[in-house]
C-alpha cells in the first residue's frame, strides 16, 4: 500500500473502525480510476502513483466550483508527514497528491480536531504557499466557495428535507452575508490577520467550518455512507402547501438558523445521545479533546437500558397554575365563612336528602359538607326557638278587644 510503514498514518487510520480502513485506503485508487490489485500496484511508477488536479477535478466537478476543488487539492499537496511536524503544511510546493497525503487529509477532515483543521483551512485560504497568516478577505471568500458548494450539494443529492429552492428567495446574496456572519467570529493577532492558531480557535467556537468541511469532502469523495453517515443541514419541512405560497427564506439563512453539532468534532463526541433518547456514541481516541476523557463506553456505539432527566430552574407553568387555582380556592372559602359569621350573606345549600352534584362548578366536596352541617345547626337553633314561642303563646291567654265574653262579664258585675 505504500503507507505501511508510515506512522503518522497508521495513527489517523486508526480513528475509523476496522471495516471503515479499506474504505479510506481505496479512495486513493477510486479517484485514480484503477482497481485495488496488488500486481498492478507494484508495478506503478512515482507518477502513477500521485493524484492530479484533473483526477480529482473528476470526482468533485458535479458537487464544487473549480475554484473549491483547486483549494482542497491545494490543501492536499501542502500537507507534510515526513520532516516537519505531522500533518502540519508544508510550504515547499509538490507535484501531485501522494497516497499518506490523502489519507491524512480526510482523517483530519472526517475525524479531526480543531487544531488538526486549522492548517488545513490555512491552506485553502491563502494565495501564496509561503504565507504564514490570512486576511478576513481571504477566509471570507474561502467561505463563499465552500457555502456556496455545500448549497450545491444539498440540491444535487436531494438532502433538501422538503424544502423547495424554486419556491424560496434568492440565496446568492445570503450566501455572502453568511460567509461574513461566521468570519465576525474571528480574532486576529496583534499584528493584525489571522494565523494558525487564530484558525484554531475559529474553528472550535464556529462548528459550521467543521461540518461543512465534513460534507464536501465527504459527498465530493463519495466514503457515505459506509464511513460518515448523511448530515442533515436543515430542519425538516413537512405538510407545506408549495403551490400556494412563496417561502420569504432562503437556503444559506436556513443553515443559519439550524446550525448542527457543537464544540470542536461534529460526530465525534466524549459523549453523544440520539434525539431518540434509544442510543448513543461515545467516542474518544485516545482521549476526548474537550474534556480529555477516555470513552466513556466499552464500544463506541451503545444502546441505552434507561434515563433519568434533572431539571433546575423554576417550577413549571402547570405547577404555577394549581398554585394560583389553590390560592384561588382558600380566598373565596375565607369570604363565605366571614359572609356567614356577619349574616350578610344567604348560602343555598342542598337538602341532606339530596344528592350531591360532584360534577357541577362549585365548593369542594369537604367545603359543601362543612356548610351543610352549618345549615343543619341554624335549622335546630331556628326549631328550638320555635318550640319555645309556641309554649309561650299556650300558657299566656290574651283577652281580645269587643269580645262577647267580656260584655257578659260586665253586665253580671253591674
Amino acid at each position: 500500500m505504500g503507507n505501511t510503514e508510515c506512522v503518522v498514518v497508521q495513527k489517523r487510520l486508526s480513528r475509523f473502525r476496522p471495516e471503515d480502513r479499506p474504505v479510506i485506503e481505496g479512495v486513493f485508487d477510486c479517484l485514480q480510476g484503477n482497481a485495488v490489485i496488488p500486481e498492478k500496484a507494484q508495478k506503478k511508477t512515482q507518477a502513477e502513483d500521485t493524484l492530479t488536479f484533473e483526477m480529482l477535478q473528476a470526482s468533485m466537478c458535479m458537487l464544487a466550483s473549480e475554484s473549491m476543488i483547486r483549494r482542497s487539492y491545494q490543501c492536499m499537496c501542502s500537507i507534510d508527514f515526513g520532516t516537519t511536524a505531522a500533518g502540519k503544511v508544508s510550504t515547499s510546493p509538490t507535484s501531485g497528491v501522494c497516497r499518506e497525503q490523502l489519507v491524512i487529509f480526510l482523517a483530519d477532515t472526517l475525524r479531526g480536531t480543531a487544531e488538526e483543521r486549522a492548517p488545513l483551512v490555512m491552506a485553502m485560504c491563502r494565495n501564496r504557499a509561503c504565507s504564514k497568516v490570512v486576511t478576513s478577505e481571504q477566509l471570507t471568500e474561502f467561505l463563499q466557495d465552500l457555502i456556496s458548494a455545500i448549497i450545491h450539494i444539498l440540491v444535487y443529492k436531494g438532502l433538501l428535507q422538503g424544502w423547495k429552492p424554486d419556491k424560496m428567495g434568492d440565496g446568492s446574496q445570503c450566501v455572502k452575508l453568511l460567509a461574513e456572519q461566521m468570519c465576525s467570529e474571528l480574532k486576529p493577532t496583534d499584528q493584525g490577520g489571522y494565523d494558525v492558531a487564530c484558525l484554531e480557535d475559529w474553528i472550535f467556537r464556529v462548528p459550521q467550518v467543521s461540518l461543512y468541511l465534513e460534507m464536501l469532502v465527504a459527498e465530493g469523495l463519495n466514503v457515505w455512507p459506509s464511513v460518515q453517515p448523511a448530515l442533515s443541514l436543515l430542519p425538516p419541512c413537512k405538510e407545506t402547501r408549495w403551490k400556494d405560497l412563496q417561502c420569504l427564506l432562503d437556503i444559506p439563512t436556513l443553515m443559519f438558523l439550524a446550525p448542527q453539532g457543537m464544540g470542536g468534532q461534529h460526530r465525534y463526541f466524549g459523549l453523544w445521545l440520539d434525539s431518540d433518547f434509544g442510543h448513543g456514541h461515545s467516542r474518544a481516541q485516545p482521549k476526548c479533546t474537550t474534556f480529555g476523557s477516555p470513552q466513556l463506553s466499552a464500544d463506541e456505539e451503545f444502546i441505552l437500558d434507561s434515563m433519568e432527566i434533572w431539571a433546575v430552574g423554576k417550577i413549571s407553568e402547570l405547577e404555577e397554575m394549581l398554585e394560583q387555582m389553590l390560592k384561588e380556592h382558600e380566598k373565596t372559602c375565607d369570604l363565605v365563612c366571614k359572609a356567614e359569621e356577619q349574616g350578610s350573606q344567604e348560602i343555598s345549600v342542598k337538602q341532606p336528602d339530596s344528592t350531591l352534584d360532584m360534577d357541577q362548578p362549585g365548593p369542594s366536596c369537604k367545603t359543601a359538607m362543612l356548610e351543610l352541617k352549618r345549615h343543619e345547626e341554624k335549622q335546630a337553633s331556628v326549631c328550638k326557638a320555635e318550640e319555645v314561642e309556641e309554649q309561650e303563646s299556650q300558657e299566656i291567654a290574651v283577652k281580645q278587644p269587643n269580645s262577647p265574653l267580656d260584655m257578659d262579664n260586665r253586665t253580671n258585675q253591674a
